[in-house]
């Protein structure tokens, strides 16, 4: 099985600075492993390596996702790390949840916009 490798002996430290945006998956996946080895002071993890099993503890997700919500303005649960514990895994869901929340924003401005406009939902 074939993985993404931070290939520098050291973690990379040109992770983007703190915007809010979330990159692509594979760059995101990418990030978190970067974040991931410095946190246990590996010198690189796989995204496709398990947090856990490189020597990670919930003390360790905790500066993780600290490093994470610093990094891209994204605030995790400490239970997530136990249910998406690679990088890979846990890219995957963050887009999810960007995609969840754009979604829901968009329709909450949808039904602002008819509340403005006095369109008022019937039921009978």
């Amino acid at each position: 099985m074939q993985s993404s490798v931070n290939q520098s002996s050291e973690p990379s430290t040109e992770i983007p600075e703190s915007s809010g945006h979330v990159p692509s998956p594979a760059a995101l996946a990418n990030a978190l492993a970067t974040i991931f080895a410095e946190v246990l002071d590996v010198p690189r993890v796989a995204t496709d390596d398990n947090f856990f099993q490189l020597g990670g503890t919930s003390l360790a997700a905790a500066k993780s996702f600290a490093k994470v919500h610093e990094i891209f303005a994204i605030a995790l649960p400490l239970w997530v790390i136990f249910d998406f514990p690679t990088a890979d895994q846990l890219a995957t869901h963050i887009l999810f949840l960007q995609t969840v929340s754009k979604i829901s924003a968009h329709d909450q401005t949808s039904q602002d916009k008819n509340d403005r406009f006095g369109y008022i939902e019937e039921s009978f």
